[in-house]
């Protein structure tokens, strides 16, 4: 765009040993166009980290619209304007922009054989190379700042969302009563990721479209700095036709939001939902259109339609079988390791008959499970109870009579075992924790019965 303007003073094109360029103007308007275009490329760059910024201090730091407003927004325009203009200032007093040869005003010397040739003096810009690299670092530090910045961004939503599906999964687990509240949070993490999501899309979408506008024109300056000879016509007319066109691109993300909601609101094109947003200046759009909404079917009946569930349901559905599957597993686990340990034999007198107790203690052990369940029975009156009915199912299951049971306490009356010899014996033939109180209220049980010898 700056190559018509080129000065056709006698004195440029006599120094210059360069072809005469077609040049339309002079000197002077050259060097005001070239200095709006470096001002504008340098406030761009910078404006684009402004605006990664922007959108982290809104999600990572959970600033609302006013206080962003009031607090970041004037610093954010501040100081792309003041590095901006301290550059400028800065070429300018150094006579530094000059052309360089490739029909275009730049920052380079004058005359262009200064820089290779240590006998030619540099009348103007004897600065410029080193203003060249300061303008390639600033264009460098700004792009690696947008992408660091947009990773700190996407691994904040990330984290967003695994908070947000969490409390999906509690909410599984929570009690009737407090369902509405936790609905409630749920509802908020939900929106909250939902949200930062979007803005994430609308951050990367400006990433993207600075690098892809950026791209040539970096290897094109790269090569510049590198002090190439040749750089390829083709790379510096992309380098040209791409660059002045992220403003464009930018306008169509900013309304890209805008967009998408009025195209799902109404049944109309995406250039005729972009020319409205446009002219209602992105304000107001549902009041100044006059179209009818389109009918659209309720989410729910959507799903039925389709016979598939949500994926809350699909959540749901999955937190509950694992954790039915892990009680499952433990409850199993409980009763084999109990079942084990409790698992042993009594032999009478003649050594022809033994009574296993696996069947009976398990009975035991239902029977104490249940009665954690009802709150209103006494200690009492649970022991007497138990007893009871275990007495009755020991005689139901094994068929002993009261006669066999008679002559078994008899013999074990006459053995005369003492206490210690009772005590290896039960450490020998039976392991359980001393945690577990069912286990140990049924060997109690066990060994007042059928005596010491068990």
């Amino acid at each position: 765009m700056m190559a018509p303007f080129r000065s056709n003073s006698k004195e440029w094109q006599e120094d210059s040993i360069s072809p005469p360029w077609g040049s339309i103007g002079n000197h002077s308007s050259a060097v005001v166009l070239t200095a709006i275009m470096i001002f504008g490329m340098i406030a761009s760059h910078m404006y684009n980290v402004c605006l990664s910024v922007y959108y982290l201090y809104f999600i990572k730091y959970n600033y609302r619209e006013r206080k962003l407003r009031q607090k970041v927004e004037p610093k954010l325009h501040f100081i792309p304007f003041v590095c901006a203009t301290i550059f400028l200032i800065t070429a300018l007093a150094s006579q530094s922009l000059n052309p360089n040869g490739t029909r275009l005003y730049w920052l380079s010397p004058y005359p262009l054989t200064c820089r290779t040739d240590q006998d030619v003096p540099c009348r103007r810009g004897a600065i410029a190379s080193f203003l060249n690299i300061i303008f390639g670092v600033i264009l460098i530090l700004c792009i690696l700042a947008t992408v660091f910045i947009l990773l700190n961004i996407y691994v904040t939503v990330r984290r967003q969302e695994r908070r947000a599906n969490l409390s999906r999964i509690r909410r599984v687990s929570v009690r009737l009563s407090n369902r509405v509240n936790s609905d409630r949070t749920s509802r908020t993490a939900e929106n909250g990721s939902s949200s930062a999501r979007v803005f994430l899309t609308q951050a990367t979408c400006y990433a993207l479209a600075f690098l892809i506008c950026y791209t040539p024109a970096i290897i094109v300056q790269s090569m510049k700095v590198a002090g190439s000879s040749s750089i390829p016509f083709a790379l510096q007319q992309l380098s040209r036709t791409i660059r002045p066109l992220q403003g464009t691109i930018n306008v169509l993300i900013f309304t890209r939001p805008r967009v998408r909601g009025l195209r799902a609101k109404y049944d109309i094109s995406y250039f005729t939902a972009l020319k409205r947003v446009i002219l209602s200046g992105c304000d107001n759009i549902d009041q100044q259109n006059n179209l009818t909404p389109r009918p659209r079917p309720r989410k729910s009946t959507l799903r039925q339609q389709r016979c598939e569930p949500s994926w809350k349901d699909a959540i749901s559905n999955a937190a509950i079988s694992k954790a039915t599957s892990k009680y499952t597993m433990a409850q199993s686990t409980k009763y084999e390791s109990s079942s084990k340990s409790r698992s042993m034999h009594v032999e009478d007198t003649n050594k022809n008959e033994s009574i296993g107790f696996h069947d009976l203690n398990d009975i035991h052990l239902e029977k104490s499970v249940a009665s954690e369940h009802n709150f209103g029975l006494s200690a009492d009156t649970l022991k007497q109870s138990s007893m009871n009915d275990d007495a009755t199912d020991e005689e139901h299951n094994f068929g002993l009579s009261d006669d066999k049971l008679a002559t078994e306490t008899a013999l074990e009356q006459r053995n005369g075992v003492d206490d210690d010899a009772t005590h290896q014996k039960r450490a020998q033939g039976v392991s359980f924790s001393g945690d577990d109180i069912v286990i140990q209220n049924d060997l109690d049980y066990i060994e007042e019965t059928f005596g010491n010898d068990v």
